[in-house]
C-alpha cells in the first residue's frame, strides 16, 4: 500500500516517497480530507471549506480540482461515494 505524507508548512504532498505536483487548492482539498480520515464530505462542504482560504474560487469548476487531485494520486486515497460525496481512505 502506498504511503501518503503531507507537509502543510510547505504545502507539499508525497505518495510512496515521490513528491506530488499539487497546486495550493488541490493541497488544501487533500489536507481537509486527511484531517478527518473516514469522514465523508459532500462536494458543497469541501467547496465551502476550501473557499475560506481561496475566496476567488468558483463553485462550477470545483469538481475538476477533485478529479485532478485523484488523477495525481493515481486514484488512490480519495474515494468517490455517490457522485458528490468524498472521503479519504488510507
Amino acid at each position: 500500500m502506498a504511503h501518503l505524507t503531507l507537509d502543510k508548512s510547505n504545502y507539499q504532498a508525497f505518495s510512496g516517497g515521490q513528491a506530488l505536483d499539487l497546486d495550493r487548492k488541490e493541497f488544501d482539498i487533500l489536507w481537509l480530507l486527511a484531517e478527518k480520515p473516514g469522514k465523508t464530505y459532500k462536494e458543497s462542504e469541501l467547496y465551502q471549506e476550501v473557499k475560506k482560504s481561496h475566496p476567488q474560487l468558483q463553485e462550477s469548476p470545483f469538481k475538476k480540482y477533485i478529479h485532478q487531485l485523484r488523477y495525481k494520486l493515481n486514484r488512490k486515497f480519495i474515494q468517490i461515494l455517490d457522485e458528490d460525496r468524498y472521503r479519504i481512505s488510507f
